[in-house]
């Protein structure tokens, strides 16, 4: 990926926390939904359903990271350069840091988007998940997603479990 220029983002339904994505409505916007076909809200869920998610963290050295997403300790950890990466990502493309909290965003009855809405429901995660420090690229469809400057790599560490003919 790194000789590439390129990421992986998967989809909203493959994250590891089945509550990814979770939120609640303000008693206005249920009522509305429940008399209506579905709009801005069905849409909402359509786009959470169809972006891709490519998740980041602010730190590298966390046990319990390289346990679970790096194969306990057989994978890779890549360091980028935030400004470097962004500016050669499409416009389309998204960051979005995430926000821990106990309870679910909520969605209200306002002018929102349907992206927006989606957006909100895809950057909250229970408080549990805080040691991550996660930060998130969104983009419209999972897949490959290039950018434009190699550079924006810094380094890349090598988990201690990973075989050296490999390394």
């Amino acid at each position: 990926c790194i000789e590439q220029a390129n990421f992986w983002c998967g989809r909203h339904k493959d994250l590891n926390d089945p509550m990814e994505g979770g939120h609640r409505l303000s008693a206005l916007l249920n009522e509305i939904t429940k008399n209506s076909k579905e709009g801005s809200l069905g849409n909402a869920k359509r786009e959470i359903d169809q972006v891709g998610i490519a998740s980041f963290s602010e730190i590298k050295n966390h046990e319990t990271m390289w346990a679970h997403y790096a194969g306990s300790f057989n994978g890779l950890c890549i360091s980028y350069r935030t400004g470097y990466l962004l500016s050669g990502l499409d416009d389309s493309i998204e960051l979005i840091k995430m926000n821990y909290s106990e309870e679910a965003p909520m969605l209200i009855h306002n002018h929102a988007s349907a992206h927006d809405r989606a957006r909100l429901a895809l950057s909250h995660k229970s408080l549990r998940w805080a040691p991550e420090r996660e930060w998130r690229v969104v983009s419209p469809k999972s897949g490959l997603v290039s950018y434009k400057k190699r550079s924006c790599v810094t380094a890349v560490y090598i988990g201690s479990r990973v075989e050296k003919k490999l390394a």
